[in-house]
């Protein structure tokens, strides 16, 4: 919990006098002068938002393998060490479904864009900024597939080319 000092104002002024420090808490009043009157306070309201030294790293990683203990029995590894961002809108398929399809055959849903561990993002479209940050990576692993590449690899049972199947669209002849 976070804790808080508060000086306040002594009300009784009629000793001008600063007495010898006798114990710790005169002495923290004879440091201020003898004006102040201070009283520690603890808020109350900060106790559930303290981190107690845990970073964010151990967060995800708890949550990653509370996620696979939750994931579906594979059918196939056809995603066998694919790992797929989904992004936004996805066509007629229910989000959930269309995750727990690619989590059954083997592939890893990726939580967050991490350019370093994601090798495919599945959308329908996808805006100008995302577009100009995969476009300007130093690496550029990441391929941008419409949902339509995982449906046609479930039917037909292996992985098919992602270049019949890309969102981004080279102007180049």
């Amino acid at each position: 919990m976070d804790k808080f000092v508060i000086r306040t104002k002594r009300t009784n002024t009629a000793s001008r006098d600063v007495k010898p420090a006798t114990s710790s808490s005169d002495h923290k009043t004879q440091e201020f002068g003898g004006q102040f009157k201070i009283d520690h306070y603890q808020n109350p309201a900060a106790g559930h938002q303290a981190i107690n030294g845990r970073g964010v790293q151990k967060y995800m990683a708890a949550r990653q393998y509370k996620l696979s203990q939750q994931k579906p029995s594979s059918v196939s590894s056809i995603f066998a060490g694919v790992h797929i961002y989904v992004n936004g809108y996805i066509g007629g398929m229910d989000d959930l479904e269309f995750r727990i399809l690619i989590q059954s055959h083997g592939g890893t849903i990726a939580l967050t864009l991490a350019l370093r561990t994601v090798t495919h993002m599945v959308c329908t479209s996808l805006c100008a900024s995302k577009t100009q940050k995969l476009l300007s990576a130093r690496r550029a692993t990441v391929k941008v597939v419409h949902p339509d590449w995982i449906i046609q690899s479930v039917k037909n049972g292996k992985t098919l080319p992602e270049s019949a199947f890309g969102v981004i669209k080279s102007k180049m002849p």
